[in-house]
């Protein structure tokens, strides 16, 4: 007990001695505290007081730089500009990407100069990555392009020949147009003759173009050329490939029939009339055109009596001379359309024999429909058999 009293004294002298020095130094302590809240203010004052000002640079200086990165823009656009002025690699890309957006009718393909160890190369792009697997139709398109782009780059057309090979190979349709208004801008110009008569002539020296494309053949007679002066050296010649053997092709007049028919439609027929009408039907040139103008002719024929929906030759066929014969005519016609070689077709003389019935077959399916025979012969008739055989 005395112990528990004995401390608690303790407790209260010390207590009793701590508050007596807090009174004795209470003017110090007070001026201590109000040196440390004085301290204390002007502190935060001038922390808040630099912040804002911080903060009013920081906008000043994010305008300014957003500022010098506009000017930049804008100072590298020109410099691209001038330096393409001045680059033919740059003017070339631009003339190219212009030439592929037109053919592509899009500019999803897009040409980038880039320099390789101090060399410009160009490279493709797709909406600003690399293309890679391109279709065929934009190989053919870029191809094109960068040819045509190149001919540019010579001083004088006028001393060049130039050579196109289907340059709508791999291509829709709807590009027909568009390569055969680049051919007919590009190449062809008006002029005044000597007697003040507005003349088409060739922009380069000498122009040929070769197509398998029936459609793109009839546009390209179209071009603003002298069709009635064929010998002359600003008319028009029109040849065709024609294979005499398995290695061999020969250049030939084009046949009066494709010259003047705008189908392939009456082209097919006349070749088909004509082996009807051949007196041996043993010429081998023939015999090697006519299974596929057969086929052709068929599914063009028979689409155009049936236009049905998801049906094939064989089914249309059937339906206008009975599946037995549909069967015999198109398995015949599929079998040849595919051989190979010559050889191959002299091997086969029993299936041979059995083409002139089917053509047979063929023509007497057309004479039951009178007034679209006497159709095709009339077109047939333009045709005269002398101009047909002429060979250059």
């Amino acid at each position: 007990m005395s112990t528990l009293l004995e401390r608690t004294f303790d407790e209260a002298i010390t207590l009793i001695a701590d508050n007596n020095k807090a009174v004795a130094n209470f003017k110090d302590t007070r001026g201590e505290a109000t040196r440390r809240a004085k301290s204390h203010l002007v502190a935060t004052f001038a922390r808040d007081e630099h912040l804002a000002n911080a903060k009013q640079r920081l906008k000043v200086l994010t305008e300014l730089a957003a500022y010098i990165t506009a000017a930049g823009q804008r100072i590298k656009g020109v410099v691209q500009a001038l330096q393409s002025s001045i680059d033919r690699a740059q003017k070339g890309r631009e003339k190219l990407n212009e030439r592929i957006a037109l053919l592509l009718g899009s500019d999803a393909i897009q040409i980038e100069v880039v320099a390789v160890a101090g060399v410009d190369r160009f490279v493709l792009r797709r909406r600003g990555h690399p293309a890679r697997n391109l279709s065929d139709g934009e190989r053919t398109a870029i191809a094109f392009a960068y040819f045509l782009t190149k001919l540019k780059e010579h001083k004088n057309l006028k001393d060049i020949i130039v050579y196109i090979d289907d340059p709508i190979s791999s291509l829709d349709s709807n590009h027909v147009f568009q390569v055969f208004a680049i051919i007919k801008n590009l190449f062809f110009e008006k002029m005044i003759d000597a007697q003040g008569k507005p003349k088409w002539v060739t922009a380069c020296q000498q122009i040929f173009v070769s197509t398998h494309n029936f459609e793109f053949f009839e546009m390209l007679k179209k071009l603003p050329i002298d069709r009635q002066k064929p010998t002359q050296l600003d008319g028009a010649r029109y040849y065709l490939v024609k294979r005499i053997s398995e290695t061999a092709s020969t250049l030939v007049d084009l046949p009066a029939s494709l010259r003047r028919y705008t189908s392939e439609y009456h082209y097919l027929f006349s070749v088909i009339h004509a082996f009807s009408e051949h007196p041996t039907k043993d010429d081998v040139a023939q015999l090697l055109a006519l299974p596929n103008a057969l086929r052709r002719f068929v599914e063009l024929y028979t689409y155009m009596r049936l236009p049905l929906a998801d049906t094939n030759v064989e089914a249309r066929l059937g339906l206008l001379v009975g599946s037995e014969a549909s069967v015999r005519v198109t398995q015949l016609l599929h079998h040849f359309s595919h051989l190979e070689t010559v050889d191959r077709m002299s091997s086969h003389t029993q299936l041979i024999s059995a083409i002139n019935p089917v053509v047979e077959e063929l023509m007497d399916l057309l004479r039951a429909d009178e007034l679209h025979f006497n159709a095709l012969m009339a077109t047939v008739s333009l045709a005269t058999p002398k101009e047909d055989a002429r060979v250059e």
